[in-house]
């Protein structure tokens, strides 16, 4: 909305010769098509009402944009699209001017954006030449409180955005917020950037990006606007142009759209933010979002009515006043800014909006922090006779380990109740290269293969391969070459496999940053994206492991070069990152396990993570499992749970001498992890697990071979003096038993759950409930819905069926009224109460008001006024202490 008015703005200048150089590309049919657009994105998503404007007051001094309250000093400021000027209001004496402020020793030519630094009183300043749309740039004024009429400003920093040529005074710096450590970030809306100002420098955070940049068609680039940093590294923006919000993540820079899944929004200006909830200005109304998935999604919860359109005003800004519970709202006359000067051209409008209500809870969830603890311990570590294996896999039916290698086509079996002696190696039947990522379809006993020339990073492919426990041969059911981008076959890197629903496969393409399905004997692309590619292309080595979320319909893809995490949404086909609290390294592969936990295993960690309860649109590092095995020139490549998820088997390469005649050539290594078991670092620790698990007795000893807490012949045992690696080692000599701790291994806290709402299933519920809400009469009467609800000003009651009382969808406007835990009741001004036209009503007039008793007379006792107004009634009640009339007077 806002834009549209600026366009018209564009329209007048044009006019006057002013911005011939900005609009000289601009034909009656651009500009048409830029109104209608403009037009088109002024709707309202809900017609639930979260607050009103309770007050407004025209102010001295003509087109304001930037407003701050500034709760320190109580007043509330106001900045000028077309002065460098700040005005201080008294918001204790109806708004009155205190002091205009300017700015002193400075080239500042507007203020914009505006927000105050409680901590510090200064204010900071989104400043540009809003009549060239240029010289963009960041102030930071110092304007303590007088009862002057005029004072100075004392400028503390002025910064000019650079240019993209290096210069500096470019674009168009429209809004600003500063956080609570006094950093503040900088939007500009010419082209697509965000700016962070820190310890007087300005730094480019977000360079450019499509989502921040123009108008749905381009015709004219005014896009990124208002902000907010909602949390520590995340920042909301307007897209006011294109109509869209904006999440962007202030560590990678990256900016995605916020889907709107319930509800409908216009272009917001400025944004506010409380509470979880986000404000959107929208030139004639507030809206309200939520969201419970880290802002990758949200819904409309509600709107509030905020038009003066009547009188050509478009509400642009807005601040939270004294408290968070009423906002105060900027209008721009953009019609007359540079036109035909308008009926109030020395004034400014202001609103003051108070919030009703609560806004209906969304589930919530306690804080997760990132943790390192450890969570669980590798316990032992096996020599074995294979050669570079990359794939592992656990076959629980035949209870055997499978390892692929990358240096050929064949997989070994080996026995885990043996020490993983060699129990088969198998060939398959067919040329296909090496065996990289693999697993075992425990529906079908298939082994599912990612084959490729590890060598030369092609020959990209699948394989399914059947292995009879007593045969050397793989029985090859499938053979499938991945296709290339030119539409030939065998390119690519095929690395990773994991099992969907019905035997469904799906393969990463390393590097080509692409997955394919596999399904019914045909393979098919199923995306290709920039996320599942290396950062820099450098070495394109990409997307990598996977997992299957099977409750959500997600793959969950390790890309190795970036050191991110993706998420595929396979209804969609739609790729994103998730942002994650807490480091992780270049992980390899990715397993996840019943309790919705992650493992990513990264060379020489284990990192545990869960979501935060968002079908992964973030994660959390839970804690760590270290892994190392470096010394030995290993590095942990990829892993597979064991015979049940408690225990964990890892694939270790030795890339450093992978085509060389390492002094293990002909031997891998792999290691046990068990989750949750981790060092009895003392005797203490020690004796308390003895203790857990039933040990006869216990004794302590410096003397003692084998280090740390183990068990012999029923007898629990620390010996003291040992590194933790002496403590760690596993298996020991003869009968003795390493001993390990438990530790929790965290899950994700279920939400916090919303009861179900109970209906008022009697009259007097009802009216006991709409007392509570305000409403001043309750309607009783045979209507097509049952029990207590509402239509705007006016509530009813009908009796009816438990099922027709409780019913939550009403038709058309009606809203069900529940006595408790339902959402929110908005209604609007009691003096104008429409009479619903979709009810039918008794003949009798005098049942539209129900009576409601000495106590109820009370609260509107010796008091006449218009309750209801149609195009059919107007009824006039007089009320008195001992009666009422009902006078219905047909106009």
């Amino acid at each position: 909305r806002t834009f549209f008015a600026t366009l018209y703005l564009i329209t007048c200048y044009q006019s006057k010769k002013k911005f011939a150089r900005r609009v000289a590309s601009f034909t009656f049919k651009s500009m048409f098509k830029l109104t209608i657009l403009g037009l088109m994105i002024i709707v309202h998503a809900s017609d639930a009402s979260l607050g009103q404007v309770t007050e407004t007051w025209r102010i001295t001094g003509g087109y304001h944009e930037g407003i701050a309250f500034d709760r320190t000093n109580n007043r509330l400021l106001l900045s000028s699209i077309v002065s460098n000027s700040i005005i201080s209001l008294d918001p204790d004496n109806n708004f009155e001017l205190i002091t205009t402020y300017n700015p002193q020793g400075s080239q500042i030519i507007h203020s914009l954006g505006m927000k105050v630094d409680e901590g510090t009183g200064q204010v900071h300043l989104a400043t540009s030449d809003f009549a060239t749309f240029d010289k963009g740039g960041y102030a930071l004024y110092d304007m303590p409180p007088t009862a002057e009429a005029q004072a100075a400003a004392s400028v503390s920093l002025s910064l000019d955005m650079p240019c993209t040529n290096g210069e500096s005074g470019c674009g168009l710096a429209n809004d600003v917020f500063a956080t609570e450590n006094g950093v503040a970030y900088v939007t500009d809306s010419m082209n697509g950037r965000i700016f962070k100002v820190e310890n007087g420098a300005m730094e480019e955070v977000v360079i450019s990006d499509p989502t921040l940049l123009d108008w749905v068609d381009s015709a004219f680039p005014f896009g990124i606007n208002g902000l907010v940093v909602y949390e520590e590294g995340k920042l909301i923006a307007s897209n006011s142009g294109a109509g869209t919000i904006v999440h962007v993540d202030l560590v990678t820079g990256e900016a995605t759209n916020v889907e709107i899944i319930e509800g409908d929004v216009g272009g917001a200006d400025g944004l506010l933010f409380s509470k979880g909830r986000l404000y959107l200005i929208t030139g004639t109304a507030i809206d309200v979002l939520e969201s419970d998935n880290g802002w990758k999604k949200a819904t409309v919860a509600g709107s509030i009515n905020i038009d003066q359109s009547a009188s050509g005003e478009t509400a642009t800004t807005a601040t939270w006043g004294g408290t968070d519970e009423e906002i105060y709202v900027s209008f721009v006359r953009f019609g007359d800014l540079f036109g035909e000067v308008g009926a109030n051209a020395d004034q400014s409008l202001i609103a003051k909006v108070t919030l009703t209500g609560e806004i209906p809870s969304i589930p919530t969830l306690p804080t997760i922090t990132p943790d390192t603890a450890s969570l669980g311990q590798l316990t032992e570590t096996y020599r074995v006779p294979a050669k570079y294996p990359e794939g592992i896999a656990y076959d629980r039916a035949n209870n055997r380990l499978l390892l692929g290698s990358l240096t050929s086509n064949s997989i070994v079996s080996l026995n885990p109740a043996n020490d993983f002696a060699l129990l088969n190696t198998f060939t398959p039947d067919t040329d296909n290269p090496s065996s990289l990522g693999m697993k075992v379809d425990e529906s079908t006993g298939s082994v599912h293969v990612a084959t490729s020339t590890f060598g030369t990073f092609d020959d990209g492919g699948y394989a399914r391969y059947d292995l009879d426990g007593n045969a050397d041969t793989a029985s090859v059911s499938t053979v499938l070459s991945m296709t290339c981008t030119n539409g030939t076959s065998g390119c690519g890197l095929a690395n990773g496999v994991v099992i969907g629903d019905d035997a469904v496969a799906y393969i990463s393409d390393s590097m080509n940053g692409r997955i394919f399905k596999v399904e019914d004997g045909a393979i098919e692309e199923v995306t290709s994206d920039p996320l599942l590619s290396w950062v820099d292309q450098s070495f394109p080595f990409g997307s990598n492991g996977m997992a299957y979320d099977k409750s959500n319909g997600l793959l969950l893809i390790a890309n190795t070069g970036a050191a991110s995490l993706v998420r595929l949404q396979l209804s969609t086909n739609e790729v994103t990152s998730i942002p994650i609290m807490g480091d992780i390294g270049n992980v390899d592969d990715v397993l996840l396990d019943s309790n919705n936990r992650l493992f990513l295993i990264s060379g020489t960690t284990i990192y545990v993570l869960t979501d935060e309860g968002n079908e992964w649109r973030s994660a959390v590092v839970r804690g760590t499992i270290d892994v190392d095995r470096s010394e030995l020139g290993e590095s942990a490549a990829s892993g597979t749970f064991g015979i049940d998820e408690s225990e964990i088997y890892i694939s270790y390469v030795r890339f450093n001498d992978l085509f060389g005649a390492g002094v293990n050539d002909n031997f891998a290594l792999i290691g046990k992890v068990e989750v949750g078991k981790v060092l009895c670092l003392t005797a203490d620790a020690c004796n308390e697990r003895r203790q857990e698990i039933g040990l006869k007795n216990f004794y302590v000893s410096n003397t003692y071979p084998s280090k740390g807490c183990f068990e012999k012949n029923g007898n629990a045992f620390f010996g003291e003096g040992g590194s933790e690696e002496d403590m760690s080692l596993s298996p020991l000599p003869g009968l003795q038993k390493r001993l390990w701790c438990e530790v929790v291994v965290p899950t994700v806290p279920p939400a916090q759950a919303i009861a179900e709402p109970t209906p008022c299933l009697t009259e007097e519920e009802c009216f006991s409930k709409i007392q509570e809400l305000g409403f001043p009469i309750l309607n009783t009467g045979v209507y097509p819905s049952k029990g207590c609800f509402y239509k705007e000003n006016n509530a009813y009651f009908s009796d009816g069926t438990m099922e027709e009382m409780s019913k939550a969808s009403l038709p058309g406007k009606q809203k069900r009224i529940w006595c408790d835990n339902g959402p929110l009741v908005t209604k609007s001004n009691f003096l104008e109460i429409e009479i619903p036209e979709s009810i039918s009503y008794p003949n009798t007039p005098s049942s539209l008001v129900k009576g409601v008793g000495q106590e109820g007379l009370q609260h509107i006792a010796n008091d006449s006024f218009l309750l209801g107004r149609s195009t059919s009634y107007k009824i006039i009640i007089s009320l008195t202490v001992a009666a009422f009339t009902i006078l219905v007077v047909t106009i």
